[in-house]
């Protein structure tokens, strides 16, 4: 399906064998759905009209609320992925550059924590988001460049960046590995 949305991905998206276009207005989109029904027609794909969904101002999209107020994923840039936690819930914001390097979010994602691990420490907890983040989205992320953005220090320890403490975090992930 990549191959489909290679010279359109502008306007178009591609996971798996789902297809998402966007457009700012009505004949734009309908431009759009055009070109995007040659590109199938091109590598000889059919569309069961029974699972599409056209003209929607929100969608959900593999796992995703995707809507005009947030930014259309390039799947050529960057992404900037934004976590926090805090004593009851985790959160996380997937974001990317705009054309004048102004910061967009695409996708918000977030968890209330269970009693059980509202006791953890906040470096676990910080660690936390970061897995639950890059499980959410690992269907866009997969392959990508991705900055990740806390604002917990003590996690470039944890993560193994520093040359002293390469193998500290192997348990915590082993813990999280099932999420």
């Amino acid at each position: 399906m990549s191959k489909v949305v290679q010279f359109i991905s502008d306007f178009a998206c591609a996971y798996i064998d789902d297809l998402a276009v966007f457009s700012d207005t009505w004949k734009e989109y309908l431009n759009h759905l055009e070109e995007v029904f040659k590109r199938l027609e091109h590598f000889n794909l059919s569309v069961n009209l029974g699972k599409c969904e056209f003209a929607r101002q929100k969608v959900l999209y593999s796992e995703h609320v995707i809507g005009s107020e947030l930014q259309i994923p390039g799947i050529e840039k960057p992404y900037y992925l934004h976590t926090d936690a805090f004593k009851t819930v985790v959160g996380c914001c997937l974001s990317q550059l705009d054309g004048e390097g102004n910061i967009h979010p695409i996708a918000f994602g977030s968890q209330k924590l269970n009693p059980s691990q509202q006791k953890w420490s906040t470096i676990e907890r910080e660690a936390y988001a970061i897995i639950l983040a890059l499980k959410r989205f690992e269907a866009l992320l997969c392959g990508a460049k991705i900055f990740l953005l806390t604002d917990h220090n003590p996690l470039v320890f944890l993560l193994g960046l520093h040359p002293n403490i390469r193998d500290c975090s192997g348990g915590l992930w082993q813990r999280h590995k099932g999420i």
